[in-house]
């Protein structure tokens, strides 16, 4: 008995870690903007805000709904059906999800890299259509959001 207390001891010291909550914090909306580039087939500079809710304070997740406002010319003919989308955030990871996402015959999940000490969401995906459609590029979000 007492070497499978030890075992179970050794275990949770070594080989298991927590599990980590992901959290939107406070509760509001807030605007994240940036500069992105948009591929499918060409390349487009766009301008691409995503309007983000958060629904309690702390939430396990948040929704949101992106538009293209500006840019190249066929920016603001890109649009978003379906949304809000849902939002999660892996803490381990550092990775922010959209899913669901359909934009422009397009459709999959965006995925991007948060740093809460900057606010910036650096995003690198591919979506799912012919050609393959990428959506690349910096948002930065406002002070008061924290994501962890």
């Amino acid at each position: 008995m007492k070497r499978v207390v030890a075992l179970c001891a050794a275990t949770m010291l070594f080989g298991a870690s927590p599990a980590s909550a992901q959290t939107f914090t406070p509760m509001g909306t807030y605007l994240i903007t940036g500069t992105v580039t948009v591929s499918r087939g060409i390349s487009m500079s766009c301008v691409l805000n995503v309007t983000l809710t958060v629904p309690s304070t702390p939430s396990s997740t948040a929704l949101a709904t992106p538009q293209f406002l500006a840019g190249a010319s066929p920016c603001p003919a890109l649009t978003f059906t379906g949304t809000p989308y849902t939002v999660t955030y892996d803490p381990v990871a550092a990775k922010i999800s959209m899913s669901g996402i359909m934009v422009g015959g397009c459709s999959g999940t965006i995925t991007g890299t948060w740093n809460n000490t900057t606010k910036i969401l650096l995003l690198n995906s591919a979506l799912t259509g012919t050609p393959v459609c990428t959506v690349n590029g910096q948002l930065t979000a406002p002070g008061s959001l924290n994501i962890f």
